[in-house]
């Protein structure tokens, strides 16, 4: 079950990251950006806490970045030996996964600059 719960906490941090990066390079205002995204019903309540962190860059964990990486890991192992299809944390596994080694003893929640720090240029 705790793999089940953190999928979802992952998925949906890279998701929210991918948001803000959108919303970012369409140059909207960040601290509009932020305070729009942390009033949808579209974001969980689990997330509230993390915008900010996210507005004042303060990362000091309460999740730690590794420590999210490794649980997806270990939700794509599950995924593979019960043949269930993840795409979605597949592609969360990796971002986590490549931010690691600079954000490891973060919090969850700096998968945001990591992201939204990413250009298709790049």
């Amino acid at each position: 079950m705790k793999l089940v719960v953190n999928l979802l906490l992952g998925v949906g941090m890279e998701a929210l990251a991918e948001a803000i990066s959108l919303g970012q390079h369409l140059q909207i205002g960040r601290d509009v950006l932020l305070d729009v995204l942390s009033k949808t019903a579209v974001t969980p309540p689990a997330f509230l806490g993390k915008f900010g962190k996210i507005k004042n860059g303060n990362y000091a964990p309460e999740f730690p970045f590794r420590l999210m990486s490794k649980d997806l890991n270990l939700v794509l192992e599950a995924a593979a030996y019960s043949r269930a299809s993840l795409p979605a944390a597949t592609a969360a596994q990796r971002a986590f996964a490549e931010g690691v080694p600079s954000s490891g003893d973060l919090d969850v929640s700096a998968i945001i600059p990591l992201v939204a720090g990413r250009r298709l240029d790049s």
